[in-house]
């Protein structure tokens, strides 16, 4: 459709830079190799007599690439452990890929499973369309924990692909060095239980704080950040304390754990659209173990209250789904997320900066990606005729076209997807 390396000049109705405020009426983004040149009025935009133009139209919104902070590309089409081999789900996932994409997502942080190491690299080298992937590899869990199969031998736990099982301050740090071996952009740890685990309660406190410290330490020194799962408000007050970057879900926050977060500047992604998720399957009946359908039922009431309790400290809030493909959660719908948050108090424009500007901080990426800047990646989507910024209930209808790295990638109108090589996202290293 484009080639990234020529100058190409985008044009819209309105264009939102993904900053507070920052919406330019009849504006232009000007991408020269990949990287944007010039955002501002169309009529001022620098363009060369060679540039190409491709014009969104009156009613469309461009903004920045959405962002998911916290998805899991595994392929899975149902609840509860499931025997599905890796590479069908593999296959699942790829398609999962293209489904985000023509939503309006350049970029995801998966935070838990093999396959998405292998899923970012295939999108990176242009073999597969789709955003690109911060990949956390196998998650870290204590045995017994939540990323533990609980219902399994012990001995098949500990081989599993998608989590590590490790115990101990000396073992844990054993256990980071095995994920970044891996290559793995991030660790995912997790400090309680949780409502898609058997025999743990997300009121349960994982690992100690010794234990976490560990981590934190290893993987700051190895310049990887730290995601945790951590649903009770002991856990993440723990988790805070001991240096973890993103607090995933918060179920059950208290006015402690927030004040911990917002004094550290630890972003809560707390992943709100599953209370929504949690109330239609269990209406719907969804086929689902007997315990995930108790736990949903008791957390999905404290959730909006939690985010609440956030937003009223100051704690900076990113999007994150938790979609994994299965009923309820099927990748591409991701959107519904950035409506839940606001709809929860954070309004039109705050919920979109949560996709976008507040997301790629959480990450790490936001001197690559979020915004619509001068020297940032030409990652954007158009949206229309509805406007996002007036009702983000508008992302759900899917983009009207994807740009990522210059190069337009997808359009509604041609349907088709355009794989092509692209550069690989480097979060910043967190202090040590």
């Amino acid at each position: 459709m484009s080639d990234p390396a020529a100058e190409t000049v985008y044009t819209a109705g309105r264009v939102w830079t993904g900053e507070r405020g920052g919406v330019v009426r009849d504006g232009a983004v000007v991408a020269v190799d990949g990287r944007i040149a010039y955002v501002g009025p169309a009529a001022d935009a620098p363009v060369r007599a060679h540039a190409r133009r491709v014009d969104f139209g009156p009613d469309a919104t461009l903004l920045p690439g959405l962002i998911d902070c916290h998805v899991h590309l595994a392929g899975s089409r149902q609840y509860g452990w499931e025997a599905v081999p890796a590479y069908q789900r593999a296959a699942r996932a790829v398609a999962d890929l293209g489904r985000l994409l023509r939503a309006g997502y350049t970029t995801v942080r998966d935070v838990g499973g093999a396959i998405a190491l292998g899923l970012r690299e295939a999108v990176i080298e242009g073999s597969v369309a789709g955003p690109r992937v911060l990949a956390a590899g196998p998650i870290l869990s204590q045995t017994g924990g939540h990323a533990d199969v609980h219902s399994l031998p012990l001995r098949w736990a500990m081989e599993q692909e998608d989590a590590i099982l490790a115990d101990g301050p000396s073992a844990v740090r054993q256990a980071v060095r095995r994920i970044c071996r891996l290559n793995a952009d991030l660790v995912k740890i997790c400090t309680t239980g949780g409502v898609g685990s058997e025999f743990d309660s997300p009121h349960d406190t994982h690992y100690t704080p010794e234990e976490v410290r560990a981590v934190v330490e290893e993987a700051h020194r190895l310049g990887r950040r730290v995601a945790s799962h951590a649903q009770g408000a002991d856990g993440v007050r723990m988790a805070v304390e001991a240096g973890v970057d993103t607090i995933e879900h918060g179920y059950y926050l208290d006015p402690a754990a927030v004040d911990a977060m917002a004094a550290r500047g630890t972003v809560l992604v707390p992943t709100l659209v599953l209370a929504r998720v949690y109330r239609e399957t269990l209406a719907a009946g969804t086929d689902m173990p007997a315990y995930r359908r108790r736990k949903q039922a008791e957390a999905m009431d404290a959730m909006a209250e939690s985010v609440r309790l956030a937003l009223a400290a100051g704690v900076a809030i990113a999007s994150g789904s938790d979609f994994v493909g299965a009923p309820g959660r099927e990748h591409g719908g991701n959107a519904r997320d950035v409506v839940a948050l606001a709809e929860v108090g954070m309004g039109a424009e705050g919920a979109l900066l949560a996709a976008t500007a507040t997301a790629a901080r959480a990450l790490g990426v936001d001197d690559q990606v979020g915004r619509l800047v001068v020297g940032l990646d030409a990652d954007m989507a158009a949206f229309g005729p509805t406007s996002p910024l007036d009702s983000p209930a508008a992302l759900l209808d899917g983009a009207l076209a994807v740009v990522q790295r210059g190069r337009l990638v997808f359009t509604s109108r041609a349907g088709a997807l355009e794989p092509a090589p692209l550069t690989r996202l480097r979060p910043r290293r967190p202090a040590a």
